[in-house]
């Protein structure tokens, strides 16, 4: 299995898996909404948060480093495989008190849920190391795709033990029965995408990855931070209800941003490829990546200005209203988070990681502050106009390293048309913002599809190119 030859047809298979995990995960969400209500969602959001925080820890950043390796020596993809689960299964095993020490001062339930999720991190990052192998071998999508059944059999679960009336700790032994199922699978089939190897372990092998690996856990674990920090700070700053109000939007914040996540897992292997070939074509493919993401995340971003209310209302019902405000500026922040992703594995794929982790140890320590300031008066809103700061400040800082590396990024001149595409877009929604809200999106998205083909936002090159991936 080698590197597909067809990099759009990639992204949208991967796009496709990615985007329907966790719009079926959503399900999970709505579930305990609807059931438990804000404070329900608030306590299971910060479940979620402190094992993302673990998890992404316990995996030693080992995914882009994993994914340069394999692309590079696409022949030790197993011995990359067989090494990297069994280092990171073995961080997990020693996180796993840790982080239910981190929930002292929580409520019982929660300490329950921390300790039932602890055992999630293993099978956890063995899917990332999976995913890593098969983005490096060309097969990015098959995880994803095992990723939506393990978040369907969720759903399932959860429905079924809410209705039975069990709470939140139902539902993390089933978060846990079904990452354990996701894992084992996930293995497999990052095994047989892989060239025969020898299933035995190395200890030279393992000292050379060991060797490259501190520089990436320390990006780990500030990304890690920085990914949840928001939710810690609300959960001990503000109520149960602030954070169950402001999960709302972030959920769906969070799953918008599986665009750009799908998109980099196939781009990451072909910048590494293209840094070490050309300067000139490194600089291009971030050039045009970064048009496909304004692209995308402008219309997103005025969609939910426009129909933010009545979507969380009509999704997750009336007790969330007042997420509309958090929830719109999270949308906004998702323009340059995009963008301020691409950069981040721009500089990972020059060998510049180092600088990556310096620029992102200055963002964590400005967003809690941001945080700490914002949250005790603003709740919610205020931890959405952290996040905003937070990611454009980031965007900034990866702008001026990768400048001054010599690597030129930035626009062409059909942002112009994007940003036509998006206000008539603005119009067409304007004029049935009478209508239920679901009419009102398709009408938008089909308005901003039709005038940003019709002003040149997108060549009619590139829409053949997709046409012809399907």
């Amino acid at each position: 299995m080698t590197t597909s030859t067809n990099p759009v047809g990639s992204v949208l298979l991967v796009w496709l898996a990615r985007t329907a995990a966790p719009l079926v995960r959503m399900g999970v969400v709505v579930v305990i909404a609807r059931w438990l209500g804000t404070a329900g969602l608030g306590e299971y959001q910060i479940l979620v948060a402190n094992v993302t925080v673990f998890e992404t820890i316990a995996s030693l950043g080992l995914w882009p480093l994993l994914v340069r390796c394999v692309v590079r020596t696409p022949a030790a993809g197993y011995r990359y495989l067989l090494h990297g689960g069994v280092l990171t299964v073995a961080a997990s095993v020693v996180l796993m008190p840790v982080m239910y020490w981190c929930s002292v001062g929580y409520d019982p339930v929660t300490r329950v849920g921390t300790a039932i999720l602890a055992l999630t991190l293993a099978p956890g990052v063995v899917i990332v190391v999976a995913e890593a192998v098969l983005v490096a071998r060309g097969a990015p999508q098959m995880v994803a795709w095992l990723r939506v059944v393990e978040n369907a059999a969720l759903v399932g679960l959860v429905t079924a033990a809410v209705l039975l009336g069990h709470g939140l700790v139902a539902v993390t032994v089933a978060m846990l029965v079904t990452r354990i199922g996701c894992a084992l699978a996930a293995f497999w089939v990052a095994r047989r995408a892989c060239p025969v190897s020898a299933a035995r372990l190395e200890r030279r092998f393992f000292r050379e990855l060991v060797m490259q690996v501190p520089v990436f856990i320390g990006m780990a674990v500030v990304w890690a931070l920085y990914s949840r920090v928001d939710v810690l700070v609300l959960s001990r700053l503000a109520t149960v209800e602030a954070v169950g109000l402001y999960s709302a939007g972030q959920r769906i914040y969070t799953m918008a941003q599986e665009v750009p996540a799908s998109v980099l897992s196939v781009v990451l292997p072909m910048l590494a490829a293209a840094h070490a070939e050309s300067p000139a074509r490194f600089s291009a493919l971030v050039r045009q990546t970064s048009r496909y993401f304004l692209l995308l995340s402008v219309p997103v971003a005025v969609g939910a200005t426009l129909v933010g209310a009545p979507l969380l209302v009509g999704l997750f019902g009336a007790e969330f209203a007042p997420a509309a405000a958090p929830f719109t500026i999270l949308m906004w922040a998702l323009v340059p988070c995009c963008w301020m992703k691409l950069l981040g594995q721009a500089l990972i794929a020059s060998d510049r990681q180092r600088t990556d982790l310096a620029i992102n140890l200055v963002v964590l320590v400005v967003t809690t502050a941001l945080l700490v300031a914002l949250v005790p008066a603003g709740g919610a809103t205020g931890a959405a106009w952290a996040t905003l700061g937070s990611v454009t400040l980031a965007l900034g800082l990866r702008l001026s390293a990768l400048w001054h590396a010599g690597v030129r990024v930035g626009f062409d001149g059909r942002v112009r048309a994007i940003a036509g595409a998006a206000a008539a877009m603005a119009g067409a929604v304007w004029l049935v913002q009478a209508q239920p809200v679901w009419l009102a999106i398709s009408v938008g998205a089909v308005a901003y599809a039709a005038a940003v083909v019709g002003l040149g936002g997108v060549s009619l090159e590139e829409v053949a190119s997709v046409r012809g991936s399907r």
